[in-house]
């Protein structure tokens, strides 16, 4: 192995780690499918922003109804 040391951490904290990391996966997957975020061009954080904020509302009107 050389000079580094492999540690393994207990099963439960990596439990842990991969249901965090699963949330965030689908979070993102939802955020470009569901927002498009991969459809405007957009060049500036504000945009994105507010691209983020009218399609969430949108989605929300559209499924209220």
């Amino acid at each position: 192995m050389g000079k580094y040391k492999l540690d393994l951490l207990p099963l439960e904290l990596l439990w842990k780690k991969y249901l965090r990391r699963f949330a965030v996966d689908h979070w993102y997957r939802f955020i470009k499918q569901r927002l498009h975020w991969t459809l405007p061009a957009l060049s500036t954080p504000h945009q994105c922003e507010r691209w983020s904020e009218k399609h969430a509302i949108t989605n929300l009107a559209i499924m209220a109804v």
